[in-house]
């Protein structure tokens, strides 16, 4: 959809306030003198203005932060868009979505504009119902579709991240959100004790509306998580760790250390790598190969080992507040969760590191960030030096 900054000044009506469902945060009004960008959403088609639009706002801080804020278009299309809370120089995402309309997100870097008009396409209407293997309809079963086209750094993309719809008690469901210009719309499948599956439906069809979607079962492991003397692990974080972009099985061990992961996928071969991690133990990655339905592996930790430093800058000054975090590998791989801030001596410390060197991300306002730093877990004293933006 093509997007074009605004020839004149928008005018800005109240703002219509949808109820935040669920757990998701409460919907946020900027003050007028708090806006960073007037909004506005067109239909492709007539050029008027699209009430209603869900915005979802997100800005990044260092080390990968995120501050988000939900919205909702006027009677006109348009809504304003608040300040960031905090200093930011990573800007911020922008995801539009409406009922009818293929969904769109723009990436707006520091030098945002002050107004912005985005027109979006009706979409075409998908739905059917999802069942399992023996054929009985599914419920809750939650559906997020696929983007088909190449990502254009550019302008808005179709994204489908906010408009993931769910299966209701007879297991059916209606996704009007696809591009008509698609083929086929290609789904993935998520419910609790369920496999992630992948399921596809051409578009323009007859079948479009009256897809039948299989979720499978899966597979599962089970296990025990204890200490090199046999003590059961409580409350060990044990998960699926992949880079599919999908749903991550997690868990935690009970009183016994024993868990549980139900629904593991046979879509990416016969194996499952399963990451473990609890306070003061050596965070462990395993590869587990699954040969039957229900699969058994144990795993024993030993002893965490110390991963700790100092951030300092040129001029060897101690740095508060820095983010310092587990960072991803050149193929998206980062097994294991870690993130702090410098304390008031500008230190940090993790006692549950990996007894293999790790990946770290060292970020604050104002330096440039390092990325993909390799260090060990050895106790010593790593100093890192942040360089001061140029700018």
């Amino acid at each position: 959809a093509a997007a074009a900054a605004a020839p004149e000044r928008f005018k800005l009506n109240s703002t219509i306030i949808r109820p935040a469902p669920g757990n998701a945060p409460a919907v946020s009004v900027p003050d007028p003198d708090n806006v960073h960008l007037l909004f506005k959403v067109l239909d492709e088609n007539t050029d008027q203005g699209v009430a209603g639009v869900q915005i979802r706002v997100v800005y990044f801080y260092a080390g990968g932060r995120g501050e988000r804020h939900d919205l909702v278009t006027d009677q006109d299309g348009a809504v304003a868009i608040p300040e960031a809370g905090e200093p930011n120089d990573e800007g911020m995402n922008l995801f539009a979505s409406a009922v009818g309309y293929v969904p769109k997100s723009i990436g707006f870097g520091r030098n945002c504009p002050a107004q912005y008009v985005l027109k979006i396409e009706p979409a075409a209407l998908i739905g059917g119902i999802v069942i399992d293997e023996q054929g009985v309809p599914v419920p809750g079963v939650r559906l997020e579709a696929s983007r088909s086209e190449e990502y254009n750094d550019h302008g808005p993309n179709t994204d489908f991240q906010t408009t993931k719809v769910q299966t209701d008690p007879d297991g059916r469901w209606i996704y009007p959100y696809i591009p008509k210009s698609y083929l086929e719309a290609v789904f993935h499948l998520t419910c609790d004790g369920y496999a992630v599956t992948r399921a596809t439906v051409p578009v323009g069809k007859s079948e479009s509306a009256n897809a039948t979607f299989v979720i499978k079962r899966g597979l599962t492991v089970i296990g025990r998580v204890s200490d090199a003397h046999g003590t059961p692990i409580v409350g060990a974080v044990v998960k699926e760790f992949q880079t599919s972009g999908q749903r991550k099985l997690v868990t935690a061990t009970d009183a016994s250390g024993r868990f549980l992961l139900l629904g593991l996928s046979e879509e990416y071969g016969p194996q499952a790598e399963i990451a473990v991690e609890a306070r003061g133990l050596a965070s462990q990655w395993r590869r587990v190969d699954l040969r039957a339905p229900t699969n058994i592996v144990d795993f024993v930790l030993a002893k965490g080992n110390v991963f700790r430093g100092h951030v300092v800058d040129e001029t060897g000054q101690l740095l508060v507040g820095v983010a310092c975090r587990t960072d991803s590998d050149n193929q998206g791989r980062r097994p294991f969760e870690w993130f702090a801030h410098t304390d008031p001596d500008g230190r940090f410390e993790w006692d549950s590191a990996p007894n293999e060197p790790g990946i770290f991300w060292f970020e604050t306002t104002g330096y440039c960030p390092i990325r993909n730093l390799q260090l060990s877990a050895d106790g010593s004293d790593h100093e890192i030096k942040l360089i001061r933006n140029a700018k």
